[in-house]
């Protein structure tokens, strides 16, 4: 019977060969390269002092149970070769052969290309997995798909002899994160990963209204971009409205909640807020300029309890009757894909 298993490492690393035969009655022993040839490393419990390293080389696992476990402690590139351990049992022999390489210290075990990529909806990104070694039997390939460090979803990848690759098609917020390639056999798993990020439109993830007081309405509008550079406007009748004492605009950094076909992430987007001391004038709207996302206003204590304390969050569907108050509201949004840019505003007007 024999058995074959090839086995990855670095400089410096101390290796395992494991040998499947647990022996009691007749001694192990086991077989390993010296000037390109087989010679005895270990027979039994006992490490022959011939070779050159012998004082790297250990006998672990325990005896009493058959265990004869070769380790070899910082390996070097000249410790690549094969392996044996090699037992006789009732009458037959039984042999398990372990191909040892050790790669270069500049190269990974596994490598992932590209590392970083951008895509959209009508565009596509291939990943491409190596694990760097010639004989793959035995080892397998998964990839996962995660963002935040919260697990998303399962990835079958096309595999190709030491190769693994993934296309990702139709790409919008629900395709951004890390996507991790593993290689694994039944002792060791290397790894590699590889970012994501979609270039398409912002998302909007929320809309609320604060109620201050009888005479006092803020309107909130939470979405998440990649694209750093987003602006936004408020609106309404589409108009643009003017920053002004009754009117105060500000872009907020805020955290969302992402829907991964039912799984919620938690990731930073921008909350833009309006608060409306009187009532919207009919007329004399002006177009404002844009807000870019990397000019936040922070605001003080003073504006800052706009929108804490008593006020109350509610979402679009909830506007007819925030508080027990009647409300009328109109909600719009329009996407300018071309500029990345969202407009979106809730009009909340109490019912008198």
């Amino acid at each position: 019977m024999s058995i074959s298993k090839n086995i990855l490492a670095k400089p410096n690393d101390d290796t395992l060969m494991v040998c499947p035969f647990q022996v009691t009655s007749t001694p192990v022993i086991w077989f390993g390269p010296q000037n390109g040839k087989l010679v005895t490393y270990v027979d039994g419990e006992n490490v022959n002092k011939d070779i050159s390293h012998f004082d790297r080389i250990c006998l672990v696992g325990n005896k009493s149970n058959g265990e004869y476990n070769l380790e070899i402690l910082n390996v070097t590139t000249k410790d690549s070769g094969v392996y044996k351990c090699h037992t006789i049992q009732n009458g037959s022999s039984f042999q398990a052969v372990f191909y040892l390489t050790i790669l270069d210290s500049n190269v990974s075990i596994v490598t992932i290309q590209p590392t970083h990529a951008n895509c959209n909806a009508s565009s596509e990104v291939n990943l491409s997995c190596q694990l760097h070694a010639s004989d793959v039997r035995g080892w397998y390939n998964h990839w996962i798909h995660s963002r935040n460090d919260q697990f998303i979803k399962t990835v079958i990848g096309s595999v190709n002899g030491n190769r693994s690759s993934i296309e990702v098609k139709f790409c919008d917020y629900r395709e951004e994160g890390n996507y991790i390639c593993t290689w694994k056999d039944s002792q060791n798993h290397y790894s590699a990963s590889a970012t994501i990020r979609s270039s398409g439109p912002p998302t909007l993830t929320n809309t609320s209204v604060f109620l201050k007081d009888a005479k006092q309405v803020c309107m909130s509008v939470s979405f998440y971009s990649s694209d750093t550079s987003v602006t936004s406007k408020w609106y309404r009748n589409d108009k643009a409205v003017r920053p002004s004492v009754g009117n105060q605009m500000l872009m907020l950094p805020s955290t969302i909640t992402l829907n991964y076909s039912g799984k919620y992430i938690k990731e930073n987007g921008p909350s833009i807020e309006m608060s409306n001391a009187a009532p919207f004038p009919e007329s004399g709207y002006e177009e404002i300029e844009t807000i870019p996302m990397t000019d936040f206003d922070i605001a003080t204590d003073e504006q800052s309890m706009i929108y804490e304390d008593d006020s109350v969050e509610t979402t679009p569907s909830d506007l007819e009757n925030p508080s027990g108050i009647s409300f009328e509201h109109h909600d719009y949004q329009d996407i300018d894909e071309s500029k990345f840019e969202v407009h979106t505003y809730t009009q909340c007007k109490k019912l008198y």
